[in-house]
């Protein structure tokens, strides 16, 4: 569209200058200054705009950061009272964000005053041919010429903005081609790796041999996540992954789904090394429900479907919507077919619309496998979280479930207790096994 906007600009100004240049045939020889001098204007101009909408989006970038970490906290903020700083603070990134824009203002009205002027100088020069030269010109001819050379600031002004545009879009484009260059895909790593077979993994035993894993195996500098981690899960167990915040629980789960890349080791899943398995294939055979529940701009059926994994049966999708008891909220507001985001879940009822996508999930329709649970209680009152740990303990019996949690009740309910420390495996033990983990 800019490309289109500046070529279309780009004839236009020049059908203008050659009408201008019909009134008075002697206006033809100072064409090449004036075609110099919107050059010289542009280029200052572009130098100088570039600048500052660069500074633009900078004090944007911070307003928005600003938007987005109030709006995650809105309730501790409430909490302690500190309302009134926020709203002074956010008026302060406010009024820091809109200085780009008025320079950039004064700056867009500073080339309509030298490109008005420029024009002006123009009109002269076409008038003083057309007087000191009446035979070169008829008087319709210079009348045309100067109706034109009226508009012709504008067009010179629409021109320079739309190929400032231009080259914002040029750029754009050239740093997402960067980005793309640069950026390792997964996928293509993945090419020659095997599809997972039917069923697998159908039993969920696992085991975790001298695994060494970081975010960013490329990066030198950077510490592992986790080292040099053997464990033996069994089939069918209740694995609870205790430990302070930041020794290493999260960093295995994201091991295990194959998001952090392993420097050392190896994962076997039901005799399986997973690194033969592509990662797509590897994670859609894990029934997983995260922290904070994940709301995607759709319907209320493509938000429990997601990627059209798990077939279009409605039946089974309402059927687990009740089973968690937002079916009737939902049906209310639409059904399968409403807005997820106008219905407007709580934290907690987001948790239960998880679970909801998990009970419907491709993964979950095996007599067996392995569950993942990163803390799906932590938003839910007392009576919630009972009844979501009877419906994972009751549709997943035969799963092998892996809860990080940092409940101490945890480690005690499951049958086996892995606390970490420092990105290692500190201490395996029993548990009672009395409940769903």
């Amino acid at each position: 569209m800019a490309a289109f906007t500046t070529t279309f600009d780009v004839f236009n100004v020049i059908a203008e200058t050659a009408l201008i240049a019909s009134g008075a045939t002697y206006v033809a020889t100072v064409i090449p200054l004036c075609i110099l001098a919107i050059y010289a204007i542009q280029k200052y101009y572009l130098r100088t705009s570039r600048q500052m909408r660069l500074l633009d989006l900078e004090a944007k970038n911070a307003l928005y950061r600003q938007f987005t970490e109030t709006a995650a906290g809105i309730v501790t903020i409430r909490a302690f009272g500190w309302e009134a700083d926020m709203v002074k603070e956010q008026l302060e990134q406010l009024d820091y964000s809109q200085k780009p824009y008025y320079m950039m203002f004064c700056i867009q009205r500073w080339l309509n005053v030298v490109l008005d002027t420029f024009v002006a100088a123009l009109a002269i020069v076409l008038v003083g041919f057309a007087l000191g030269f009446s035979g070169a010109a008829t008087q319709g001819s210079v009348g045309l010429a100067l109706l034109n050379v009226v508009e012709f600031s504008q067009s010179l002004s629409k021109l320079i903005n739309s190929w400032t545009g231009l080259e914002t879009s040029l750029g754009a484009i050239a740093r997402l081609k960067d980005f793309l260059a640069e950026t390792r895909a997964e996928d293509s790593e993945t090419e020659d790796r095997e599809t997972a077979p039917d069923g697998w993994p159908a039993r969920g035993s696992i085991s975790m041999e001298g695994v060494t894993a970081k975010y960013n195996i490329n990066d030198s500098q950077s510490q592992p996540a986790i080292r040099d981690v053997n464990l033996k899960l069994g089939a069918g167990q209740k694995i609870a992954i205790v430990g302070r915040t930041g020794s290493g629980k999260s960093s295995l789960v994201l091991t295990l789904l194959s998001m952090l890349d392993m420097e050392s080791g190896r994962i076997i899943m039901d005799g399986l090394d997973t690194s033969h398995v592509s990662r797509r294939a590897l994670r859609s055979r894990f029934v997983v429900i995260p922290q904070d529940g994940v709301e995607l701009p759709g319907t209320v059926r493509q938000n429990l479907n997601l990627f059209g994994l798990g077939g279009d049966d409605e039946e089974a999708m309402k059927q687990a919507l009740a089973r968690v008891g937002l079916w009737e909220t939902l049906d209310k507001r639409g059904g399968l077919s409403g807005e997820l985001s106008d219905v407007g879940l709580s934290g907690g009822q987001r948790q239960l619309f998880s679970l909801a996508r998990a009970l419907v999930s491709p993964a979950a329709k095996g007599k067996g496998g392995i569950i993942l649970l990163d803390e799906p209680t932590s938003s839910v009152d007392d009576k919630t979280e009972a009844e979501m740990r009877r419906i994972v303990a009751e549709e997943f019996a035969a799963f092998t479930i892996i809860t990080v949690s940092h409940r101490p009740e945890a480690a005690r309910e499951a049958d086996v207790a892995v606390r970490m420390c420092g990105g290692r495996v500190a201490e395996v033990r029993a548990g009672t096994g009395t409940g769903s983990a």
